[in-house]
């Protein structure tokens, strides 16, 4: 969020630069644009589910780092099937 709105600024400031007619006609369209955000996320049917798959992925993501991090105790036990078949499951659950 902070870098948005630093790139907002930063952009607002060199478009004042080069033409200051089309950094007007910007400043202008801003709020339409943050409104029209803010409703299409205040009226998506969809997020509830989108925030639970994100979730789902979240968990696969957890265990694959983890994995990667500690290769050598996964490689030392001769887990790696184990691993790739849970990982699987993982996305197959966040897939369904």
């Amino acid at each position: 969020m902070t870098e948005a709105v630093f790139a907002l600024i930063w952009g607002i400031v060199i478009s004042f630069f080069f033409s200051w007619k089309m950094a007007a006609l910007s400043l202008c369209i801003i709020p339409i644009i943050l409104i029209s955000r803010k409703l299409s996320g205040k009226y998506d049917p969809k997020k509830p589910k989108r925030e639970a798959d994100k979730e789902k992925d979240n968990q696969a993501d957890i265990m694959a780092s983890d994995c990667i991090q500690h290769y050598r105790t996964v490689t030392a036990m001769a887990s790696e099937d184990a691993i790739v078949n849970l990982y699987s499951s993982h996305l197959e659950n966040s897939v369904s």
